[in-house]
């Protein structure tokens, strides 16, 4: 049986590239779980506090080549008008901040690139 309670419903936009966006999908999980929300299915149960996500595409960077041949620091240091090492220390702190959420941040071994195909084949 279905929760009887209104369903909490969440708009997120995003880039599936935007570690922010990774961030902030981990913590609202984690909140909801904290608050003891469950995902909205037939099978929740009916004093059940329920949630369900709506994924929106957001591409964050329009102009990012399709497949730029250059580093992740690198291309950020072009976006932003920052020396590289700026970059480097940049990536390093959003990877502390992946940490303290359970999350890998995989920055040395990342590609970027344009994610318009990416959003097509997913929504």
């Amino acid at each position: 049986m279905a929760s009887k309670l209104p369903t909490l419903t969440v708009e997120m936009w995003s880039d599936i590239v935007c570690p922010f966006c990774f961030v902030g999908k981990r913590k609202l999980e984690l909140a909801l779980k904290q608050l003891q929300f469950v995902p909205h299915t037939a099978s929740a149960a009916p004093d059940a506090k329920t949630y369900k996500i709506n994924f929106r595409a957001f591409e964050l960077d329009p102009t990012t080549p399709a497949m730029p041949n250059e580093s992740l620091p690198v291309r950020l240091s072009k976006k932003f008008g920052m020396p590289e090492p700026q970059a480097v220390s940049m990536l390093g702190e959003m990877e502390d901040t992946f940490k303290s959420v359970g999350l890998t941040f995989n920055w040395k071994v990342a590609k970027p690139g344009n994610t318009m195909d990416a959003h097509r084949l997913i929504h």
